[in-house]
């Protein structure tokens, strides 16, 4: 007897509760095609949310990361946010966004709290941007408050701490507290005025 085919049968019928079973059953079979930055922790919730047989079904013609990757974000764009743990460390792994935040000064752990207040569609638009420290700037800078304000002066950092010391004898450190208080507006100008 089949042990594994036996429990799938049976997991089949049992619906909803069943589906949990026959993901798991499938876990060897996508960690075949799982790229290095997905772990099956972010993959699982998402297989969840998709027919039973149409995993199955997908994981016996995927043969190979880039499409398996093509294939959960269909899933995704309709698991919401069970999906995120993905889509955020896709965009950890693509090095036109990492270079340029470093170029920024920002720091991961900042940029994924505004990745995480995204939804889905936008994280997977950002993936497609050809530039997409500038949509994340964007979408930062919308959500305002205390996250803005600090990769606003990270930014300034960036521009403004070497030119402060050298030109006019400046630390860093006494302008951030001023900055730090500083309207929101007039962090934008001055961003704009650079």
């Amino acid at each position: 007897v089949d042990t594994r085919q036996l429990l799938r049968e049976k997991a089949e019928l049992a619906g909803s509760s069943g589906r949990r079973v026959l993901v798991a059953l499938l876990r060897d079979d996508v960690s075949l095609v799982l790229p290095s930055f997905a772990t099956w922790k972010m993959i699982q919730p998402i297989l969840l949310t998709a027919h039973v047989s149409e995993v199955v079904a997908q994981l016996t013609h995927i043969s190979d990361s880039t499409n398996f990757v093509k294939w959960i974000w269909t899933l995704a764009e309709f698991a919401g946010p069970v999906a995120k743990d993905f889509a955020v460390a896709q965009l950890k792994q693509l090095s036109s966004l990492t270079d340029g935040l470093e170029k920024k000064g920002w720091n991961w752990d900042d940029v994924e709290v505004v990745l995480r207040n995204r939804t889905i569609f936008e994280l997977r638009d950002l993936l497609r941007q050809e530039r997409p420290v500038e949509r994340l700037e964007r979408m930062a800078f919308e959500l305002g408050g205390n996250m803005s304000r600090r990769l606003q002066i990270a930014s300034l950092r960036n521009v403004l701490e070497g030119p402060l010391k050298e030109q006019i004898g400046v630390y860093w450190e006494d302008v951030a507290a001023m900055l730090e208080q500083a309207p929101h507006e007039a962090l934008k100008d001055l961003r704009e005025d650079i």
